[in-house]
């Protein structure tokens, strides 16, 4: 509240003083916006300015704001100095929409004589917010924050212009003050996982997980989040019996018990393989279920079983008449069990190179008799070519591959495979750079697109170039084993 003395002027019949007020306004170009003024104060200038004060609070009272936002005007010219009454006048312009006016009369608030606060920082960022001067405004915002950061509103909109600006490590540690403030939203914690991924800070991600786990132990999308992603990172052992709990709240989920198969084949536990059997019987449709639970089979000692079950997939009437691809698809996934594990990967529970290969060649005629019959369609012929290449049948996956890009220009994972190919190969650069490129401008953010990219400009020989896209790949996917073999290889050519 404004601290004026309360004092009633003589001043004759309201309507002298509206028009007196009104002539004031007339009178001065930017009245609103004259911070100090050359004219010597009175000791009546005060009274005055009181008195306008309260007309316009009367005239807001009676839903006549134009008139009120006058009498304001004429009040903050008698007593100029007043912060009070500057961020009072700056708040009904900016209502008003007299936006620029309002900026600049917030920027000469703040030289007046008083401390600051978070609101009056607010004020003159919203009215930098409705002008769409998002820079100006953050920094606003930032000053509000630091004076009152339990304000949930001043650190929802900060947080929100970080994530308009890009600064996604600003963004990712407002997210982090704010989820307390606000109870962990779910909306808003997946907002914070995922810039913590694209941050590469996937440990950041799980405390998140753990800090609403501590308030919400039984809810299954952050339990089934937190184990997904501790396996993802190679923390089996915390992903378990975060999966057991899923499995014992809803034990008909089958992707939960895929999951819980899953994280106990790679710890090697018996009951994984119990677990995979329950999610194929509940979801026979999927053909990664089958694969991993005739995996375990093998894992665990039961081939014939497994072998058993590899003879007896689903038929038509199960698949809509998908049994070609359906097949292929279980024998490609068993292959991939079996093949051995690449550098950065966790050993294989059991790893078999001649049976993998030979499970990729069964799939492989598979896909090929499929063709014959739907030679348009795609699904099919990313997995004949991939499969192909799999099998150093590289001119082969070449042709099928082609196939598919010249029909699917929009599946920017195809276009890439075939690009990073012909890089790797050293032929085709032009084309293969097109290609690549088609890929990023669908997706422009994929380390692995950024990889290829980086990887062609090394081919062409432009190292600098080569730097800079892979460097981008490592901050998408940091310690990718390809990107920094990729590296490793560009800092010896420099």
């Amino acid at each position: 509240m404004i601290s004026w003395s309360l004092r009633n002027l003589p001043l004759g019949k309201p309507g002298v003083a509206l028009l007196f007020a009104l002539y004031l306004i007339g009178c001065a170009a930017h009245p609103a916006v004259k911070a100090s003024s050359t004219r010597s104060k009175s000791n009546e200038d005060i009274p005055l300015a009181h008195d306008f004060f309260l007309r316009a609070r009367s005239m807001e009272m009676a839903g006549r704001s134009g008139v009120a936002l006058g009498y304001y005007q004429v009040a903050y010219r008698y007593n100029s100095t007043n912060r009070d009454l500057c961020f009072i006048l700056l708040d009904r312009l900016r209502d008003a929409g007299k936006i620029d006016s309002a900026i600049f009369l917030g920027k000469n608030c703040f030289r007046l004589q008083g401390d600051s606060t978070s609101q009056q920082y607010q004020s003159l960022g919203q009215a930098y917010l409705q002008k769409d001067s998002l820079r100006p405004a953050m920094e606003c915002y930032r000053e509000a924050v630091k004076l009152d950061d339990e304000d949930r509103d001043a650190l929802y909109i900060l947080t929100g212009l970080y994530e308009q600006l890009g600064d996604i490590p600003h963004y990712a540690a407002g997210l982090k003050k704010l989820l307390p403030l606000m109870e962990y939203p779910a909306r808003l914690t997946g907002k914070l996982l995922q810039a913590y991924q694209i941050l590469g800070q996937p440990d950041s991600a799980l405390d998140v997980y753990r800090e609403i786990l501590k308030k919400s132990p039984g809810n299954q999308e952050t339990l089934f989040g937190y184990a997904t992603l501790a396996q993802q990172q190679g923390k089996p052992e915390e992903s378990w019996p975060a999966l057991n709990k899923l499995v014992e709240l809803n034990p008909e989920n089958a992707m939960y018990q895929y999951s819980l198969g899953s994280v106990g084949l790679e710890l090697r536990k018996p009951e994984s393989r119990d677990a995979l059997e329950k999610a194929v019987a509940l979801e026979p449709a999927i053909p990664d279920y089958w694969a991993r639970a005739i995996y375990a089979g093998k894992v665990f000692g039961k081939d014939s079983l497994a072998e058993f079950q590899l003879a007896h997939l689903p038929d038509s009437t199960k698949l809509g008449g998908q049994v070609p691809l359906f097949h292929g698809m279980v024998h490609v996934l068993l292959a991939r069990h079996l093949e051995p594990h690449q550098p950065g990967e966790i050993a294989h529970a059991l790893e078999d190179s001649v049976a993998a290969k030979n499970h990729r060649l069964i799939a492989v005629g598979l896909f090929r008799a499929a063709l014959d019959k739907n030679p348009d369609d795609r699904i099919l012929l990313f997995e004949l070519g991939t499969n192909l290449e799999r099998l150093g049948q590289r001119d082969s996956a070449v042709q099928i591959l082609t196939r598919l890009v010249k029909a699917d220009t929009l599946n920017p994972v195809a276009l890439n495979y075939l690009g990073y190919m012909l890089v790797e190969d050293n032929r085709d650069l032009d084309f293969a750079g097109k290609l690549i490129d088609r890929a990023l401008a669908l997706n422009p953010r994929d380390g692995a697109y950024l990889d290829s990219k980086g990887w062609w400009c090394y081919r062409k020989g432009d190292l600098s170039a080569a730097r800079f896209f892979l460097q981008k790949a490592l901050e998408r996917i940091p310690k990718d084993p390809t990107i920094l073999k990729h590296l490793k290889t560009l800092e010896v050519g420099l």
